[in-house]
C-alpha cells in the first residue's frame, strides 16, 4: 500500500474540508432516529472501514505527518480496528472514533457537532451533500458521547522559546514564570508526545519536536510536576487542589474586543491588534477610521498573535485593500489528492478552467521551489498543482499608507489568518515578525 502524502502550505485548509466532509458522512452512517440504537461490532467495523479508507485515499496530510513528525497514522490500522472491535456500547465507540481521528494530529480534522451539519447544509457541493445524510440531534448525539471525560486543571503553561512557562497554577509555591521540568517524572520535551490523541499538538520546526501550545494539568490525570523557579531551583508538587481562575496571555484583548488600537512611540507608530479575521461591517469601519488617523505616522504594527481565522475578506478588504496604494498580486499553489472526494471539494471550491502544472515543471521553471516543495508532489499520490492569484486591490478611499507596515505573528495564527501572514511575506507588503505560524 502507498504512503499517502503532504499537501503544500496553501493546500492547508483543504484539509478541513475533505475532513469535515467525510466525518460528517461518517456520522450520517451510524443512525437516522434518536436515542441511537446501540451498533453491532459489523456495523462500528464498517463505519471505521470507511473512515479509513475516506482518510487514506483524500486526507492531505498523512504523509507529512509520517516525514517529519515520525507518526505514521496509516500502519496502525490493526490497532485501530482492534480498538473499535472492544468497544461494548455507542459511547466506548464514540469515544474511539473521537481518538482515531485526533491521532491524525490536524486541528482541521475533527468529529463534527451539529453546528456544522447545520452550516455545511447551507453551502452546496460535497458539504451539503454529506449533511443531508445525517441530522443536527444524531450529529449532537455521536459528539457528545466522543469527547473523553472532564477533569480539573490545576495548572496551565504556555510554550514560549521551547519552554513550557506556568501562567496560571492553584498549586502553594508554584507561580506563574516557573518553567516546568517534568511530569510524573518524565521530562516534559518527552512527556508532551504522549499525549498524541488526546489533545491537538503542534509542530516546532526549529527545534524539530511535538508541543502543546496550551498545557494543563489535571488533578486525578497527573501526579506530580516539577518546576525551576526564578532562581533556578527545581521542586517537585502533587498535582492536586482547586481549578485555577483565568489565563495569563499577551496579547490581552479587553472584554474580548476584535478590534485594539492605539498609538506607540511618542505617538509615530500606528498599532492594532487584531483577534479574528471578521467580515462585521462595524470592525471594517473601526479599521478605517484608525488607519485614516494613523495613514501619516512612519511606521504600522498590525499584531495578529493568538488569531485563529475566520474570514478572507476580514484581511484583505478590511486591511490590507484599506492601506494598499495600488493592487498586490501574489501566486498560491495548491495540489490535491486525486481521490473523488478531493476532487469534489476542489471543484467546488474553485471551479474548473484554472491552469494546472506538474510538479516536475515548477521545479524545472523556479529553483526555490526544489528547496520548499514537499518531496510528496513529485509521486502520483497528489494531482498536478494549481495556480491561482491572491490579489487584493485598494478600496476606492484607501488611505494609501506609505510607511513601513510589520505583521506581529505567533503559533495561534491559523487558516485566514495564516492566509495573510503568507500573502504579505510573498508580496513583501509587510514585514513578518514572530515565531512561526499554527
Amino acid at each position: 500500500m502507498r504512503r499517502p502524502v503532504a499537501a503544500p502550505h496553501a493546500a492547508r485548509f483543504l484539509a478541513a474540508a475533505v475532513a469535515a466532509a467525510l466525518v460528517v458522512a461518517l456520522c450520517s452512517l451510524l443512525s437516522a432516529c434518536a436515542p441511537v440504537p446501540h451498533l453491532t461490532t459489523e456495523q462500528k467495523l464498517a463505519d471505521f472501514d470507511y473512515l479509513f479508507a475516506t482518510f487514506r485515499d483524500n486526507h492531505p496530510f498523512l504523509f507529512l505527518k509520517a516525514r517529519v513528525e515520525g507518526y505514521d497514522w496509516l500502519a496502525h490500522e490493526a490497532e485501530f480496528r482492534e480498538a473499535i472491535r472492544q468497544t461494548k456500547d455507542n459511547a466506548e465507540f464514540a469515544k474511539a472514533i473521537w481518538r482515531i481521528v485526533s491521532l491524525v494530529g490536524n486541528a482541521h480534522t475533527a468529529v463534527v457537532n451539529g453546528a456544522y451539519v447545520s452550516a455545511a447544509a447551507g453551502a452546496s457541493g460535497p458539504w451539503s451533500d454529506a449533511a443531508a445524510r445525517t441530522t443536527v440531534r444524531i450529529a449532537d448525539y455521536w459528539d457528545r458521547l466522543s469527547w473523553p471525560s472532564q477533569a480539573t486543571a490545576i495548572v496551565h503553561a504556555i510554550y514560549s522559546g521551547g519552554e513550557y512557562y506556568v501562567s496560571k497554577s492553584s498549586i502553594a509555591g508554584l507561580s506563574a514564570g516557573a518553567r516546568l521540568v517534568a511530569v510524573d517524572g518524565v521530562p516534559i520535551h518527552d512527556y508532551i508526545p504522549s499525549l498524541r490523541g488526546t489533545r491537538y499538538l503542534s509542530w516546532d520546526p526549529l527545534r524539530r519536536r511535538l508541543y502543546a501550545m496550551r498545557l494543563s494539568l489535571f488533578a486525578g490525570q497527573q501526579e506530580t510536576v516539577s518546576a525551576e523557579n526564578r532562581v533556578g531551583a527545581v521542586d517537585t508538587f502533587p498535582v492536586q487542589g482547586e481549578r485555577p481562575r483565568g489565563y495569563t496571555y499577551f496579547p490581552v484583548t479587553p472584554d474580548g474586543a476584535v478590534i485594539v488600537t492605539r498609538t506607540l512611540g511618542a505617538g509615530q507608530v500606528g498599532y492594532v491588534h487584531v483577534r479574528s479575521m471578521t467580515k462585521d461591517e462595524a470592525d471594517k469601519v473601526a479599521l478605517r477610521a484608525f488607519f485614516e488617523q494613523v495613514k501619516d505616522l512612519p511606521a504600522l504594527i498590525i499584531d495578529i498573535r493568538g488569531n485563529p481565522g475566520g474570514s478572507t475578506p476580514g484581511w484583505k478588504e478590511h486591511i490590507v485593500g484599506q492601506l494598499a496604494a495600488e493592487p498586490i498580486s501574489v501566486t498560491v499553489g495548491m495540489a490535491h489528492r486525486p481521490a473523488q472526494l478531493a476532487q469534489s471539494c476542489v471543484r467546488t471550491i474553485f471551479g474548473e478552467g484554472r491552469p494546472w502544472v506538474s510538479a516536475e515543471d515548477l521545479v524545472g521553471r523556479n529553483p526555490l521551489a526544489k528547496a520548499n516543495l514537499p518531496p510528496e508532489l513529485l509521486t502520483d499520490d497528489f494531482s498536478e498543482i494549481m495556480l491561482y492569484e491572491l490579489k487584493v486591490s485598494p478600496a476606492p478611499d484607501s488611505v494609501r499608507y506609505q510607511g513601513k507596515i510589520f505583521l506581529l505573528v505567533d503559533d495561534v495564527v491559523y487558516s485566514a489568518a495564516e492566509q495573510f501572514a503568507v500573502f504579505a511575506k510573498a508580496s513583501g507588503w509587510a514585514t513578518v515578525v514572530g515565531s512561526c505560524t499554527g
